[in-house]
Formats: C-alpha cells, structure tokens, sequence
C-alpha cells in the first residue's frame, strides 16, 4: 500500500473492503474515506511528503477524482523515455 510522494507500507492488514470503499468515495457526493495507518512507513528519500499530515490520518477517494482516465501514468512514462 503506498503513494510515491507519501511512501510505501509493506504488507498491509487493511481489509478488502476498505479498499473497496475508499474507491466509491467520490466527492462531492460520497465523503472520501478517512484511513487510520497504525503500520510504519517504509523509509525512502525519494518519498517528499513523508511526514504529517500527510501520513496519518490518510484521506482517499476513488482515483477517477485524480486522473480519470489513467493518463497520467502514460505521460510520466513518456517523459522519462524522451
């Protein structure tokens, strides 16, 4: 379970469903999903935002509300190959 600004949680005990839910909560309409994390974060110089607020409580909501097309993956891969 990880972000690359906030960093990585190796082997998490979050059950499925809360993944589950934390992808229907789009905002406006279904409030995002508050995540307690009570395991620590795996330590990385690379992560910028690893520190608090940022990793507890940590806010989700459903993807689609960030990209929702996936697009951004496709231009971050491009840029590193140019």
């Amino acid at each position: 379970m990880g972000d690359y600004k906030v960093g990585l949680v190796r082997n998490p005990t979050v059950p499925l469903a809360v993944a589950v839910g934390a992808s229907s909560a789009f905002p406006p309409f279904l409030s995002p999903l508050r995540l307690k994390v009570h395991q620590p974060y795996e330590s990385d110089p690379e992560a910028s935002l690893q520190k608090y607020p940022f990793t507890s409580p940590v806010t989700l909501n459903d993807g689609g509300a960030y990209d929702n097309l996936g697009l951004e993956t496709i231009f971050n891969v491009t840029t590193r190959c140019l």
